[in-house]
């Protein structure tokens, strides 16, 4: 009798630790989903010709970077038994994708690109999950297209439904953690967006903060005096709010 009743509290003891197991304390500290044109992430690819690299491009990319929390006691994930992680699409994501590229790129079998992602979780610490796949390039290389050729409407369709995706964690095959993106997307809508890095010339990213959206956004030109805009300075000015509503529309400052 003795016996069986200490199985039976090994039994219940073994439950209660993989229920624990299954129900990490996890939770998003940031999350970045961005349509971009960087080297500093996709590095260049060259256009050979006669097995001469005549030209080296930049591709366009969908690119992930995401800090998760462990707000436990314990460490989660370690060398023998690392977390993994992968980014799953939304239908709408998924769409605008096949769409696009024909495929769901972010699969990491069939995309081209990189990914990397912390083994371990530790204690009250962050880990961080990073994903890139190569869409093409807006570039046209006439009779060298080693690339897809992509239009703009393509690609602001994507960054409209960039977050529709969600995070997913294993140890082993047991997922550990699935967590929805789509409460990150408090962005710029992308015209605005484009417009914005059309007048300032350069290309940016506008963070998504956890319970805030984007509410005004305006572009700040150098004061004018007598007529004449003394210097050259612009500037983007983007004001959060934790109040949801409509984006106010887009203006030009000018201070005098």
């Amino acid at each position: 009798m003795k016996r069986l009743f200490l199985c039976c509290l090994i039994a219940v003891m073994g439950v209660i630790n993989a229920a624990g197991a299954n129900s990490p304390a996890l939770e998003l500290a940031e999350v970045s989903a961005e349509i971009v044109t960087d080297k500093s992430i996709s590095g260049q690819t060259g256009i050979v010709v006669n097995n001469v690299v005549v030209r080296h491009v930049t591709p366009t990319v969908i690119a992930y970077d995401i800090k998760v929390k462990n707000s436990s006691n314990r460490k989660i994930g370690d060398e023998k038994n690392p977390v993994r992680f992968k980014i799953q699409p939304g239908e709408e994501l998924l769409e605008a994708l096949k769409k696009t590229v024909g495929d769901n790129v972010l699969d990491r079998d069939k995309m081209n690109g990189g990914y990397q992602g912390d083994a371990e979780i530790l204690p009250g610490g962050t880990s961080r999950y990073m994903i890139f796949s190569e869409l093409g390039t807006l570039e046209k290389l006439e009779n060298h297209q080693h690339l897809r050729l992509l239009t703009e409407a393509q690609l602001d369709e994507l960054r409209e439904k960039r977050f529709d995706a969600a995070l997913i964690l294993y140890i082993g095959e047991e997922e550990i953690g699935r967590f929805d993106l789509r409460p990150h997307s408090h962005g710029l809508p992308p015209e605005i967006h484009r417009t914005l890095e059309q007048e300032l010339g350069a290309k940016f990213v506008i963070p998504a903060w956890e319970g805030y959206q984007v509410k005004f956004a305006a572009i700040e030109y150098s004061p004018v005096a007598q007529g004449k805009a003394v210097g050259n300075r612009r500037a983007a000015v983007i004001v959060y709010t934790d109040r949801k509503g409509p984006l106010m529309n887009l203006i030009s400052l000018r201070f005098t």
